[in-house]
């Protein structure tokens, strides 16, 4: 257990975190029933409708031939104005650029959950300050006005391995970068970077569902795993690679995972389960990791709407929690003896080297 973490009194909002377990009700599940919305039936998670016509007609599967259609995304009159800009700065300035978006935006807008207004644009041939660039150019020529353009730089201190160009563009706040590839070291969880191909920065990403593209250019969902669309529809989290591999690269993987799962109400994959309570991978992630982005992460699963007792139930029963938080020892008024009854009942699962990790184990 690594003392130097803060103690559970240093958390006021554990108290809310850990509240009692029969209070958990998935807002997810909420929004489902008042939307009247169709939904994933492990999760309950309602699915946009053109992403529920693929999953009615039959599932997502590995080869072509069982892949139904690729699904079309519904978009906001706001979102097509801005890609349609993207579109037409590639046409104007004579770039050659396939713009598409990743990650999360793409995920919700297939899960049909609403409100993400910051976009990920990864550039197949530019960086992202050569494309906003180009933009504004486009943009004082034909507008005649340009947008404001900050630069994040290379901060590995903070989780920015590579540097990154944001532009408000309306209400969405968008950040451009390249598709990269990484190679890790053993010792640390910055990797070094190379210019990579779509397939490359798909498979770098931490999880399947986040792993997938909306090529703008074309208007096609791209799932280059081959994993993300079949996970998404069946309500799991899993990795692109090999997951033991994927957790030793960065460590802090484990906890995002842990965040997703409680999220969205996903199950873990049973493999990526068993790289996560590996002792090796645990004592990684106080090696490798600084405490601020484990406080960051840990921040964020405590801000869940609902969602934070069953992020409190996988770190428990995975381990993580001793890894990350000394067992608290204080009382009721630190919501401690709240914690401890869920440790009691959910804790750590005592098991014998090479023993089967069973998916029903982290059921909640």
């Amino acid at each position: 257990v690594t003392t130097s973490y803060p103690s559970i009194s240093h958390h006021a909002s554990l108290r809310r975190w850990v509240r009692p377990l029969s209070q958990f009700r998935c807002q997810l599940r909420q929004e489902t029933q008042s939307n009247g919305g169709i939904c994933n039936q492990k999760t309950n998670i309602p699915l946009s409708s053109s992403y529920s016509s693929l999953v009615s007609g039959g599932g997502v599967g590995n080869n072509s031939q069982d892949r139904p259609s690729t699904p079309i995304l519904t978009l906001s009159e706001d979102e097509k104005e801005v890609f349609e800009m993207f579109r037409t700065v590639v046409k104007e300035q004579s770039l050659q650029t396939t713009v598409r978006v990743a990650g999360g935006w793409v995920r919700d807008k297939l899960l049909g959950l609403s409100g993400k207004e910051d976009i990920d644009v990864a550039l197949d041939d530019c960086t992202g300050r050569v494309f906003c660039e180009a933009l504004n150019e486009w943009s004082e020529r034909t507008l005649g006005r340009s947008f404001a353009v900050g630069i994040v730089r290379l901060n590995p201190d903070k989780s920015k391995h590579l540097e990154t160009a944001t532009m408000q563009l309306g209400r969405y706040s968008c950040d451009f970068v390249n598709l990269r590839t990484e190679e890790y070291a053993s010792d640390s969880r910055v990797p070094t970077m190379e210019l990579g191909s779509p397939l490359q920065d798909a498979l770098r990403r931490d999880l399947t569902i986040n792993a997938l593209f909306y090529n703008v250019n074309t208007g096609v969902v791209e799932d280059l795993t081959g994993h993300g669309l079949k996970d998404l529809s069946a309500g799991v989290v899993n990795t692109p690679l090999d997951p033991v591999i994927t957790l030793e690269d960065d460590p802090l993987r484990a906890m995002r995972l842990v965040r997703f799962a409680a999220r969205l109400g996903f199950r873990i994959a049973a493999p990526l389960l068993a790289a996560c309570v590996r002792p090796e991978t645990q004592a990684a992630l106080t090696a490798k990791v600084s405490r601020e982005r484990v406080n960051s992460e840990l921040e964020q699963m405590l801000a869940l709407p609902e969602a934070g007792e069953r992020a409190a139930f996988l770190l428990l029963r995975s381990g993580l929690l001793a890894t990350i938080l000394p067992t608290p020892t204080g009382g009721e008024e630190h919501g401690g003896a709240t914690l401890l009854s869920l440790i009691d009942k959910y804790g750590p699962l005592e098991r014998e080297e090479g023993e089967t990790i069973s998916e029903s184990e982290f059921e909640f």
